[in-house]
């Protein structure tokens, strides 16, 4: 029932966006490319960035490289295998925190 309640939305991609941007943790969505196809609004409001800026562009090109972090490459080289394809990384380990 849950299930049928969303297929019949009208626009579930505004939907799915309307909830991301939700989430108080900035979050972004990546393709297999590693480019970003969408940010949370807490994503650009922490980051100061805007979606013109953000949207499209390699992660490891983000902020004028700053998000070119070794242990990064190496953590989301190590995800792309499992199955789901899903990562939960935090900047509060102080090894993946952008550079200043």
């Amino acid at each position: 029932m849950f299930r049928k309640q969303f297929t019949d939305v009208p626009d579930t991609r505004v939907l799915a966006h309307a909830i991301f941007d939700t989430v108080r943790e900035p979050l972004l969505v990546l393709d297999q490319h590693l480019r970003v196809v969408a940010a949370s609004r807490s994503f650009y409001l922490t980051f100061g960035v805007s979606a013109d800026k953000t949207e499209g562009v390699l992660l490891y090109e983000l902020g004028n490289g700053e998000w070119d972090i070794p242990k990064l490459r190496l953590l989301l080289s190590l995800t792309m295998g499992w199955g789901n394809r899903t990562a939960s990384l935090s900047n509060r380990n102080q090894d993946l925190a952008p550079a200043s």
